[in-house]
């Protein structure tokens, strides 16, 4: 049994009250699960110290109000009052605990579910950014419940730090006699250039959700999110280099931020420099820091080394990258780039300020682009530069802040005419004016891969205009909203009366309806779609007449809404065959 190092545990006070028990909308055994999620957090391997301390607090506090095992808690706080540190939890179960409290987050922060349910939320997202160490503020109010960080940290002993020691203090012996210290001769190689560099990227994770055999709050099923994050990339000299963390091959460093697993580092390390190594004689030494909102899995490698390999290139070459670059391509093993997963959740993004910049996009994602046409937003292409890149050297070359070659910079300069004579909402009606068009023409010629020359032209020209999405632009769609069907389906029979569910299924007949008007090819896929959605009316009937306590309406409630989590699950799991690059038709059997 560990012991903290100069810290002092303070318990939680009672009061004031954090929020309002009876008017959370959870069920008791959902509010009881919730609060063994809780618990098993404070339970995690994490280093002794006055900050994880105050984070246990926390977890405490509010697995407390849920109706935790007070005894347990008292018993767990009692440990830690005596600067003991009792047994942690695998990886794995805390992994699932995370994941049960940020899927209860989640459909918690729902402005329906309530004030109440709104600050319980920020508790609980304060708590999972406290374990991950993110670097943001905290949004929950715990003054006066939780003692500040400085009432953690017990008061310093009155002796010598290790780094205040005298080697005199150690060895009396030496104090008369002279210490000759021999000078040392630092050898470096070619340094890489500090720097930063800011990039929105389409990321993915993995969501929790359900319990195990034992009803205790565990995950036992993963659903993939995805969407657009801030990714800060940073360059130091080899001196800043700690080579207990991270992934190191040859002289270069690369660190990810915070990072629960180094997968993801060695898997952008190990590309970078494949990429690096042959096209220098020296490869420079450097760390290169990641910095992301939480951690992410390896499956966003692809992702991340593409940027990665563009912003070591721009400080060696000591060139400016485009501040308004956005990247939306997967690096592939033989150096090409493949359209992503998410790119049209990256688009829908764009779509919806007065932002503009350079897009780049791997190969094949010409019909998603066709899709921003199909929902009404010609004016996208007049703002954003959208170029498919199918490999590094194309996106290197398109990427900076002054293009070198002189058509790629010439087809630049004119399509900013195209778009100052578009702007204001008039790219569809200067999509068809013929003296537009000829510009537009001359951009193609020059730069064939310029993908909203393109689009504006198939604005401009009422018969190649289309009128159904893509089948991967529907999926994404889809999956958006099974993804917020789970919290309906995980909450159980009696959920489904709440006026929170009520309103996230109407939202979610609405969608699939809206959506049915723009498919064209997997009508069988809708149909299936509105199968889930007969089952779920059915589900809200039976639960009403459960309520009056009616046990035979009750246990077919159960049945059906066994039926429509497998439902749900299979559909989850053909759609992301289709986000993946496959098809959504169902396996033949």
């Amino acid at each position: 049994m560990s012991t903290w190092a100069q810290a002092e545990y303070k318990r939680p006070l009672d009061s004031p009250e954090l929020f309002r028990v009876e008017r959370v909308a959870l069920t008791v055994e959902q509010m009881a699960d919730l609060a063994g999620a809780l618990v098993i957090l404070s339970e995690r391997p994490h280093e002794p110290s006055a900050y994880e301390l105050r984070v246990n607090a926390k977890l405490f506090a509010l697995a407390s109000r849920l109706g935790a095992d007070k005894s347990y808690i008292d018993s767990l706080q009692t440990h830690m009052a005596k600067g003991e540190i009792l047994g942690s939890h695998s990886a794995d179960i805390v992994d699932m605990a995370k994941g049960e409290v940020m899927h209860m987050m989640l459909w918690l922060a729902d402005e329906a579910a309530g004030r109440s349910s709104n600050n319980l939320a920020l508790g609980l997202r304060d708590v999972i950014a406290d374990i991950d160490q993110l670097p943001i503020d905290e949004a929950f109010n715990w003054k006066g419940v939780i003692a500040t960080l400085d009432e953690f940290s017990a008061p310093a002993k009155e002796e010598k730090s290790a780094a205040a020691l005298d080697v005199t203090d150690i060895f009396p012996e030496l104090a008369d006699k002279p210490v000759e210290v021999e000078p040392v001769v630092e050898e470096k190689g070619p340094q890489l250039p500090a720097g930063k560099w800011q990039v929105k990227l389409p990321l993915e994770w993995v969501v929790g959700a359900g319990k195990d055999v034992l009803g205790v709050a565990r995950p036992t099923r993963k659903y993939t999110a995805r969407g657009m994050r801030q990714v800060t990339l940073s360059a130091a000299a080899v001196s800043d280099i700690n080579i207990n963390t991270g992934y190191q091959k040859g002289p270069l460093l690369v660190v990810i931020s915070p990072d629960t697993e180094s997968r993801l580092a060695k898997k952008i390390g190990s590309r970078l420099v494949d990429w690096v190594k042959p096209r220098y004689e020296g490869l420079p030494q450097g760390k290169l820091t990641v910095m992301m909102d939480r951690a992410y899995g390896s499956s966003n490698g692809e992702a991340v080394a593409l940027p990665m390999i563009l912003f070591v290139e721009s400080l060696i070459a000591g060139e400016s990258l485009n501040e308004n670059l956005h990247i939306s391509a997967n690096l592939q093993a033989d150096d090409s780039l493949k359209k992503s997963p998410s790119l049209w959740l990256q688009l829908e993004s764009l779509m919806e300020g007065e932002s503009s910049g350079v897009l780049l996009v791997g190969a094949g994602s010409e019909d998603q682009l066709k899709d921003v046409l199909v929902m009404g937003h010609p004016d996208f292409f007049a703002r954003w530069e959208v170029i498919e890149v199918n490999n590094v050297e194309e996106a290197m070359s398109r990427s900076g802040a002054v293009l070198k070659d002189e058509n790629l910079a010439k087809a630049r300069t004119i399509f900013e005419d195209v778009k100052r004579v578009s702007a204001g909402g008039n790219a569809a009606r200067m999509a068809a004016n013929v003296h537009v068009q000829t510009r537009l023409r001359e951009i193609l010629q020059l730069e064939p891969n310029h993908l909203s020359a393109q689009m504006l032209l198939i604005q401009g020209n009422l018969y190649q205009r289309p009128s159904k999405l893509s089948e991967g632009t529907v999926a994404l769609k889809l999956d958006g909203q099974l993804e917020k069907l789970t919290p309906v389906l995980m909450g159980g029979v009696f959920g489904f009366s709440s006026p929170a569910s009520q309103d996230t299924l109407d939202e979610f007949k609405k969608a699939v309806k809206e959506l049915g008007e723009y498919v064209e090819r997997d009508q069988e896929l809708m149909a299936e779609f509105n199968g889930l959605i007969r089952d779920l009316d059915s589900i809200t009937r039976l639960a009403k007449r459960a309520r009056r306590g009616d046990y035979r309406a009750s246990s077919d409630a159960n049945v059906s809404l066994l039926s429509a989590k497998n439902q749900h699950k299979e559909l989850k799991n053909r759609l992301m065959g289709v986000i993946a690059g496959g098809d959504t038709q169902a396996p033949a059997e």
